[in-house]
């Protein structure tokens, strides 16, 4: 997996799949903002948001539960037709915790969505 950084968002992609998050480690968001970004391929997908939203949340709450933290997602970024089974987030999110649990450097880029 690749893992990067962008203003609020921290982002990692694998496997044909693009996810970002806005990360807190405080009381939740009631409900996450969940943008879908324009398709980028020719998989012809059609991720369900919903679907990706419980996926990631469970991702932090695994998280959370592992490094005993509190973190919650403000924002919710994904690729339209990404490849992937929608469960594949909730790895994805988990991974990019650890890292930065894990004190990772994450190397910051330009992210053309970040006032998305």
């Amino acid at each position: 997996m690749d893992y990067w950084k962008s203003g609020k968002y921290f982002g990692v992609t694998a496997h044909n799949c693009f996810l970002t998050v806005a990360l807190v480690e405080a009381t939740p968001v009631v409900t996450p903002i969940v943008t879908t970004l324009p398709p980028v391929s020719s998989f012809g997908n059609k991720q369900d948001p919903a679907k990706i939203l419980l996926s990631v949340q469970a991702g932090i709450q695994k998280a959370n539960t592992i490094f005993q933290t509190q973190y919650h997602a403000t924002h919710i970024q994904y690729v339209e037709d990404d490849e992937p089974h929608e469960t594949f987030y909730k790895e994805m999110v988990f991974s990019l915790i650890e890292q930065i649990q894990n004190g990772a450097n994450l190397r910051e880029i330009k992210y053309k969505y970040a006032d998305v």
